[in-house]
């Protein structure tokens, strides 16, 4: 009798966490992004054992811009400390080709445009997508390019915010049609076209 009410608490609690974990699963994401964030700081600051050793590390879901250089990201599209060079899809990273030399302090995108970064970086995670970097290119295009795991890229304006890609992301997953896309083009605004 024992050995059955141990298995009912075990089966229960389990349940308990897997609700747990679906209701707050953006929140244990984000949870996840700031240990990985302070590790990686700490790490660099401990082996580095040099001035250019990032400081303190932005709150949770920043973006990495790195050219050249790395550095984190704000929301108004300016430059923080460095930052370290990540792999994987934890922190999220801007890559752009740049000619010009940047430094802390820089205003790199205009405060839209950086908001509309986030918020395309947050709509990818939302739907699970796995990727890790966000490739800018030639920054005066004011171009995203995401790649998901599956092969299928995306592309975004930085100029338009991508609240109106949400639906037809949505769409296209449910049926499971999103598979076998080469690309879905959100570059011009309220449009989407895909292949």
């Amino acid at each position: 009798m024992r050995r059955f009410a141990r298995l009912i608490l075990l089966v229960g609690a389990v349940c308990g966490l897997a609700l747990f974990w679906k209701a707050n699963s953006q929140s244990l994401a984000g949870f996840k992004d700031r240990i990985l964030a302070k590790a990686t700081g700490i790490y660099h600051k401990l082996f580095r054992r040099d001035s250019a050793a990032p400081g303190p590390i932005p709150e949770t879901g920043t973006i990495i811009w790195c050219g050249e250089q790395c550095f984190w990201l704000n929301r108004d599209g300016m430059l923080l400390d460095g930052a370290p060079e990540t792999e994987g899809s934890l922190i999220k990273t801007a890559r752009v080709s740049l000619l010009s030399e940047i430094k802390t302090g820089d205003r790199v995108l205009e405060q839209s445009e950086a908001e509309n970064l986030y918020q395309i970086s947050e709509l990818m995670k939302q739907f699970g997508f796995n990727f890790s970097a966000i490739d800018l290119g030639d920054l005066s295009l004011k171009e995203a390019t995401i790649e998901i795991a599956s092969g299928t890229k995306f592309y975004f304006s930085l100029k338009n915010s991508p609240d109106f890609a949400r639906p037809v992301v949505e769409s296209l997953t449910s049926s499971g049609e999103i598979q076998g896309l080469r690309y879905i083009d959100f570059r011009m605004e309220n449009r989407a076209y895909y292949k």
